[in-house]
């Protein structure tokens, strides 16, 4: 097993960011699933900058969910780059789902693909 945080770093503003695409990357390569996992409730608990998780007592300033989805496998009839793109958004769907069942703040509308990149042009074709 593989546990990685695939948008690449703690948020800044609590809300769930694009997906990288080195895990599905690997997933594809390896021809194995990825488990879909939210996590709820560690923004409002420890901030980015924080460093400690307050003083506040109350229940809800401290409870986390972690929520755990079904395996999605990656499609391997299509070309590499394409499975990548697919399986990350697919995660990255079944994620939002999961915090979509707890209301969560964290769902933000923020893009769930990342930019394409553009092939460069190397001169005159």
């Amino acid at each position: 097993p593989l546990l990685v945080f695939p948008e690449g770093t703690r948020t800044a503003d609590g809300k769930l960011k694009a997906f990288k695409n080195g895990a599905f990357q690997a997933a594809v390569n390896t021809r194995k699933p990825v488990v879909p996992v939210a996590i709820n409730g560690t923004f409002s608990l420890m901030s980015r900058d924080a460093v400690d998780t307050g003083a506040s007592k109350e229940r809800d300033d401290r409870l986390v969910t972690v929520q755990i989805g079904a395996p999605l496998y990656p499609n391997l009839d299509m070309p590499e780059d394409d499975a990548v793109a697919d399986l990350r958004d697919r995660t990255r769907a079944a994620v939002v789902e999961l915090l979509n069942a707890v209301n969560s703040p964290a769902v933000a509308a923020e893009p769930s693909r990342q930019p394409e990149a553009r092939p460069q042009s190397h001169g005159a074709d």
